[in-house]
């Protein structure tokens, strides 16, 4: 266990000792080779990248923030240096601690490195792209708003359509019942007992006939209250359209305009709904439904009441037609990183540039090394045997205990770099 054994490098068997970690490259000479060289490439990608991403991070914190102002900028700025420069530190440290480790045998070291730059670059990926994405997101939801306010102007329209329909059911109902009592009353068609007059059928039927008359007006009172709110919430449903459509300004200060023209086409929706008599018209259906009672005359009661009751089908026929009615949603919130990642479809090019400045190169880079490391072990000292032949010999444990001391930080890149050199 006192040393670390790899077959020789000629491959004619036998044990190789341990000090043969000896022509690993010698850290004293690292170390001065690297304050006389320049910072490697990789680095300085990753530096330059670190600083693009921190520069991303400002500019998306301006709109992820909602005050206004120096001290919102001051914010932003402090925020997006912060996370730039946390951002480079872990990547660095996974890089030149994390992937030695790795290498070495310290598979904890390794993925605790890579869970933290995928953290750390996962939540820069977030905030960055919700941020840069954020204004047009509120455009989306306003247009979604809009959508969702044609189709229910349209649904209004086609339910004042039905109410037409029935209107037409009523009037005809009415128009029915007053012909019959003009009949009775002139030659009994309905109680088939006289010669006309006004008797207990026609004093029966009156009161139905005014009844109906009476919600006919009221319908065409309402029909026109009906119409012209129409009208008006497909000028509004225009007005905020063309709000949303601005070009000058920003989404925020027309999203303030749109707010105030929804406002207005709510209530516009609501006085359509409230110019209709629905109540009344149900009450005048149930009644027919219901029937009528002519004293003494209980053939005539039975023809009438049926003749009522499909009457009363006729309308609730038409008001069937109707369906469920289409309601206008909530005006959209402002939106946030939650609302700005559900768009993620609509700027997948973008979402995969900046996931590719956050995560991907720091991954790629650490793997790199890590790999470049593990090789530079095996070339230089030979293929490990497998354990069973050097009675734990090669065991992770006595990887560790006999493992060199790491690099310094500024030292393992140069080390990398003359790996891939070689």
């Amino acid at each position: 266990m006192n040393e670390l054994c790899f077959p020789p490098p000629d491959g004619r068997g036998g044990d190789f000792p341990y000090s043969q970690l000896n022509n690993l490259p010698k850290q004293p000479s690292e170390r001065r080779e690297d304050k006389a060289s320049s910072m490697p490439v990789f680095e300085k990608w990753l530096l330059a990248l670190c600083v693009v991403a921190c520069v991303m991070a400002i500019l998306a914190l301006q709109n992820l923030i909602t005050e206004t102002g120096p001290v919102a900028r001051l914010k932003a700025a402090l925020i997006g240096i912060g996370a730039g420069g946390v951002s480079f530190a872990v990547s660095m440290i996974g890089i030149r601690k994390g992937a030695y480790f790795a290498a070495i045998g310290y598979w904890s070291a390794g993925v605790a490195s890579v869970l933290s730059i995928l953290l750390v670059g996962g939540a820069l990926w977030a905030s960055t792209l919700s941020g840069l994405i954020l204004s047009d997101v509120g455009q989306l939801e306003l247009l979604s708003h809009a959508e969702m306010q044609s189709q229910v102007i349209a649904a209004r329209t086609e339910e004042l359509r039905t109410k037409e329909k029935q209107t037409a059911a009523v009037l005809f109902v009415v128009a029915d019942v007053r012909e019959r009592t003009r009949c009775e009353e002139e030659v009994s068609c309905i109680s088939l007992k006289a010669k006309g007059g006004r008797g207990e059928v026609t004093r029966q039927l009156e009161p139905v006939s005014k009844r109906g008359e009476a919600i006919l007006a009221v319908l065409a009172k309402g029909e026109e209250k009906g119409l012209a709110a129409l009208a008006a919430a497909n000028v509004s449903a225009k007005a905020f359209q063309d709000t949303i459509g601005k070009t000058d300004g920003d989404v925020w200060t027309r999203r303030g305009e749109a707010q105030l023209i929804d406002a207005r086409l709510r209530q516009q929706l609501n006085d359509i709904d409230d110019a209709y008599p629905e109540a009344a018209v149900a009450a005048f259906t149930s009644e027919l439904a219901q029937g009528i009672s002519f004293e003494g005359l209980p053939e005539a009661t039975a023809r009438m009441s049926t003749l009522l009751a499909g009457h009363s089908d006729r309308i609730r026929a038409a008001q069937s037609q109707m369906g469920v009615r289409a309601l206008l949603p909530s005006f959209p919130s402002r939106p946030g990183v939650t609302t700005a990642l559900r768009y993620i479809g609509h700027f997948l090019p973008l979402a995969a540039i900046i996931l590719a400045i956050e995560c991907v190169l720091p991954i790629l880079v650490w793997l790199c090394a890590c790999l470049a490391i593990h090789w530079d072990l095996e070339r230089k000292l030979g293929r490990r045997r497998p354990p069973n032949d050097l009675d734990g010999g090669d065991s992770p444990a006595a990887i560790r205990l006999h493992s060199t001391a790491p690099p310094e930080h500024r030292d393992l890149p140069l080390f990398v770099k003359r790996i891939g050199e070689q």
